[in-house]
This record gives structure tokens, sequence and C-alpha cells, in this order.
């Protein structure tokens, strides 16, 4: 068995069937607060269609054979994009940057009535967070930790 593969990785990595489900299934959004006019909503991204079509995870067969050429990386994951040079991720939390640099872009999950986009929903909570207004001056502006102080009142008193 040659340990040598071509450039093109994608027919190594099996095959692919569209209508396969999520391997993770689907979850329900959680409800995000609203404060004033200000209301979070989530944004469907794509990145979980286009991770299920062109990232494949790697069989255990998969795994020893190219094992052997990757000791050090250890792949989970096998990119089946044409052309890709680099298939081999170690872990999910590769998949979203390498979808990226072949091109795919994604939006920002998370997006405020205002038009600010966040990429997580501790952001997205901040920055609701942040329009409230301050118990001293009732001004909106950023907290102190795990107060309803503003930062300007904060350092004041």
């Amino acid at each position: 068995m040659s340990n040598h593969y071509p450039q093109d990785y994608s027919s190594f990595c099996g095959d692919y069937y569209m209508d396969s489900p999520s391997p993770t299934g689907s979850t329900s959004p959680m409800p995000l607060p609203m404060v004033g006019n200000h209301m979070i909503s989530e944004v469907h991204t794509g990145q979980d269609e286009a991770s299920n079509m062109y990232i494949h995870r790697l069989t255990d067969e998969e795994k020893r054979r190219c094992s052997s050429s990757y000791p050090s990386t250890r792949p989970t994951f096998c990119c089946k994009l044409q052309g890709c040079r680099n298939p081999w991720l170690q872990h999910r939390g590769l998949i979203k940057t390498h979808l990226m640099e072949h091109g795919l872009q994604f939006p920002k999950p998370f997006r405020c009535s205002c038009g600010a986009d966040f990429g997580r929903q501790v952001e997205a909570v901040r920055h609701l967070d942040d329009k409230k207004p301050c118990t001293y001056c009732q001004r909106p502006g950023r907290k102190y930790k795990n107060t309803s102080i503003c930062t300007r009142c904060h350092r004041q008193t």
C-alpha cells in the first residue's frame, strides 16, 4: 500500500449523500432577550449545511490509512472540496476557518434590530446590557462586572 496520495484528496474521503441527516441533529433556537427597541435574533448562517456537504468525518479505516502519512496531526475530518491541498482537520473547531479559506463566507449568527452583528450570543447579550440605563445616572452604557452601574459611575464611587 502506497503512502502517496494525489493532490486532490476528494476521492479518498468516501461518498457524501445529500439527504443524510446532520450528525448532531437539529436544535431549536434559544429565545433571546429584548431591551427597548433592541431585539436580538438568530441568523441562519448556512455553515452547518456547508460542513455537512464538504467535510467528511473519517472512518476508523480511513484514519488508519492516513495515520502513517500524517502521524502528528491525527486527522478526524477530511475536506472534500475539489483541489483542496490541505484536507486534514483534527477537530470540529477548524471547519469554519477551513471553509473560509476556500472562499466560503458565513454571516455572524446573531443580529440586533439596530443592525449590529455578533459572532457569539454572549456578545449579543452584552450589547443589550449596554442599552439598559445605569442605576445611578440613568444613561445607557457599558456596565461594571455583574452590576447595573455603568463604568463611569463606578469609577466615581
